[in-house]
């Protein structure tokens, strides 16, 4: 127990990787300073994400430039922004994927995905903060194909979605 948690609370951390750039075992946790990470390989090499968690992954400030070949955030659990200015481009994936529940309470999160901007098998809430996608297939997508599970909730904040097709 305790071990596997990544806590990023100040500084600059610039990340360029053949493989996911950030991972953590269990919980990632950004609360302040400047992350930039760019993955890159073939889907031959492994996993490309920007930055993910196998439970939790929690935003509550810092700036995040994330320029990922597979998703560029995602999480075995559920995810949390409640703050940050994110910038999150996945290039050939999805922009965030979580198993569990998105909560997006505050901060700016701009997503360009060339899949699912937003992949969520739990619930979508957003409640506040600014968010903008673009992407050339769903903007949110909640829950599994006929599940009946999954809903998205937007009650506050801002929220600008243009999925298109080339």
């Amino acid at each position: 127990e305790g071990k596997g948690f990544i806590n990023i609370e100040a500084g600059k951390l610039s990340i360029s990787a053949e493989g996911d750039g950030i991972a953590a075992e269990t919980t990632l946790s950004v609360s302040g300073g400047t992350v930039s990470v760019k993955t890159s390989g073939s889907p031959e090499t492994g996993s490309r994400k920007g930055i993910k968690a196998n439970n939790e992954l929690s935003i509550t400030g810092g700036e995040l430039n994330i320029s990922a070949e597979d998703h560029a955030m995602q999480s075995n659990g559920n995810i949390s922004i409640s703050g940050g200015e994110l910038e999150l481009l996945s290039n050939l994936s999805k922009g965030i994927k979580v198993d569990g529940r998105l909560d997006i309470s505050g901060g700016a999160v701009n997503i360009s995905a060339q899949e699912d901007a937003v992949d969520s098998i739990g619930d979508v809430s957003i409640t506040g903060g600014l968010v903008y996608i673009s992407t050339m297939h769903d903007g949110i997508q909640a829950g599994e194909a006929n599940s009946g599970k999954g809903s998205i909730s937007i009650t506050g904040g801002d929220v600008l979605i243009d999925a298109h097709k080339l």
